[in-house]
């Protein structure tokens, strides 16, 4: 008699699945909010998308003169750690007759805004501010490539927007400015917020 094996060879297997999803939400700025909550908000992911702030008082620049605008951060809902901003270099637009000499004969600065107020107080404030370009003594141009502090969002909820924070732009005129600079000239500048949100 003769036998016969059959060897059986088994491949079993065991998977795990994990699923990952990005955080839905981000970085929302207003150019209307009083105290950084209220205004209208929005998300302006390009330069072609960049809010445009509102000066205060709205009349043309004459040297010796400044004027105001802000604009406020925070994070979106759904972002629930916190968020690093670097407010980057401006990016001119030279527009109508306006020329290099214009761009360099407006002085500016930016500094962050504890009671979010823009105006010639502001700086007085208790506490006083933070200066992402300048100094309390120093200006800047508006395209110059400067290196500043960075700015912290507070956190949101999985359904509210984090506490506002609110940048203040101050800018002037020269007193020195030539005919130039200060005959009608007109010039834009974006500035860009990079941001970055972790733990």
């Amino acid at each position: 008699m003769g036998s016969l094996a059959t060897v059986a060879t088994f491949q079993d297997g065991t998977w795990a699945n994990g699923q990952f999803a990005s955080i839905r939400g981000g970085i929302e700025g207003s150019t209307t909010s009083t105290n950084g909550a209220n205004g209208t908000w929005s998300n302006h992911f390009t330069s072609g998308s960049a809010a445009v702030m509102e000066v205060n008082p709205s009349t043309g620049l004459v040297p010796g003169a400044t004027v105001y605008s802000k604009f406020a951060l925070r994070t979106s809902s759904g972002v629930t750690n916190p968020a690093t901003v670097t407010m980057g270099t401006g990016v001119v637009a030279l527009s109508g007759n306006s020329t290099q000499t214009m761009v360099d004969a407006v002085r500016f600065r930016a500094y962050l805004s504890g009671n979010h107020t823009c105006n010639s107080t502001t700086v007085t404030q208790p506490g006083g501010v933070s200066y992402l370009r300048g100094t309390a003594t120093t200006y800047t141009t508006a395209g110059a490539s400067i290196t500043g502090p960075t700015i912290t969002l507070p956190k949101g909820t999985d359904t509210t927007a984090g506490p506002g924070r609110t940048v203040c732009f101050e800018f002037s005129l020269a007193n020195d400015a030539t005919a130039d600079a200060a005959n009608g000239a007109d010039f834009s500048v974006t500035w860009p917020f990079t941001t970055f949100i972790g733990t």
